[in-house]
């Protein structure tokens, strides 16, 4: 509203372009800002202080139906009273205390319902993070293995190019420089392939240092040109380490790619892939191979 944050801004702008802007996203994208900090312990505390919560709101309404027909013993009982001043009396009295302890039951109840919901929050965080990779912010294997679900069970997901992509001698990196260092050079890798999610590619990272794009609805050679300019302004770019002000020099990634055959497991293009991506490394790494057929690849860009 107030566009005093520019990376939220520039976010909530990117999901309108790309129509994706709802209620959905708006809580997936807000339980993601507190993502980093969930873990297995949290989230096991949260479900259980969820379960409680739950009890809780269970036994409070027990409880009022049992006032309420306690209520309602105490008015068959007031038949018995004989004058007419001491039953209104004791009507009035009854009836104070009825709402009296409806005051409380719905104060308790509320105040159950607004920490549930903050509890709500908490779990849509760590779903959310169960999806993503905390060092780049990319989705992770599970985040990739679940929107390719998605994406084969909607109409029209059958066809497109799957990548695979690592980094070239990404050992000599934290050898050279350490891993606190290495971290930031993964970073600054994954950051460059998400922009291929302006294109409405998906990228992952798949774990160490290799990452996976799918780019539905392409060809593999105009697939091949949307990675080989990733590759390409890597390859232009001599990097310094934002903390140690340390020369890193020039970090590239080698990629193969092959097209998805229709109704075919993505286990089987991943596969194929690979095999194109060990044969770019060998190549001499720093180039791009496609995968032509499922026993056949070739050299795309170098």
């Amino acid at each position: 509203m107030s566009r005093t944050d520019p990376l939220i801004v520039e976010d909530v702008d990117r999901a309108i372009q790309r129509k994706r802007l709802s209620n959905g996203w708006v809580e997936a994208y807000l339980a993601s800002q507190d993502s980093h900090v969930v873990t297995p312990a949290m989230l096991h505390d949260t479900t259980a202080q969820l379960a409680g919560e739950l009890d809780q709101c269970l036994d409070m309404l027990w409880r009022s139906a049992d006032q309420q027909e306690g209520y309602g013993a105490v008015l068959d009982n007031s038949a018995d009273i004989a004058s007419p001043d001491d039953l209104l009396t004791h009507l009035r009295g009854l009836t104070v205390r009825m709402m009296e302890q409806n005051r409380l039951a719905e104060r308790e109840i509320r105040m159950s319902h607004q920490r549930v919901g903050e509890l709500q929050i908490t779990l849509r965080a760590a779903r959310q993070a169960s999806k993503h990779d905390h060092l780049t912010g990319l989705p992770n294997r599970l985040g990739f293995e679940r929107f390719v679900e998605t994406w084969q069970g909607s109409e029209g997901g059958c066809g497109g190019v799957l990548a695979i992509c690592d980094i070239d001698n990404f050992k000599t990196v934290n050898d050279r420089f350490g891993h606190a260092t290495g971290d930031r050079v993964l970073k600054s890798v994954a950051d460059a392939l998400h922009a291929l999610t302006e294109k409405g590619h998906e990228v992952a990272r798949m774990g160490g240092e290799e990452f996976v794009i799918l780019m539905p609805g392409l060809a593999l050679e105009q697939a091949a040109c949307d990675v080989d300019l990733i590759r390409l302004s890597l390859q232009e770019r001599e990097l310094v380490d934002i903390v140690t002000r340390n020369p890193i020099g020039t970090v590239t990634f080698s990629a193969g790619l092959t097209a998805i055959y229709k109704t075919e497991a993505m286990a089987a293009a991943l596969r194929r892939a690979d095999a194109a991506l060990y044969d770019a490394k060998r190549a001499g790494r720093n180039r791009i191979h496609g995968a032509v057929d499922k026993e056949r690849t070739l050299a795309l860009r170098w």
